[in-house]
């Protein structure tokens, strides 16, 4: 791996590491607050990508929560 490969990697990695913590965060505020809801503007693609990345890590059984989109 070249020195520009391995510092896209690193940016990458570090991209999704504040992107989950903000979610973290989000979550974290949605429950002290007690709201119900939490609307985040994913697309598909947002999705499919963190869908893919907790089954890979060995959360598949959490896909269920990521894909939930029906409003009471």
């Amino acid at each position: 791996m070249s020195v520009d490969e391995s510092k896209h990697f690193i940016s990458v990695l570090s991209k999704s590491f504040l992107i989950e913590i903000r979610l973290k965060l989000l979550f974290d505020i949605a429950i002290e607050q007690k709201c119900t809801k939490l609307i985040t503007g994913d697309n598909c693609t947002k999705l499919a990508a963190q869908i893919l990345s907790d089954m890979a890590q060995g959360k598949g059984a959490h896909v269920a929560l990521e894909c939930v989109s029906s409003f009471d």
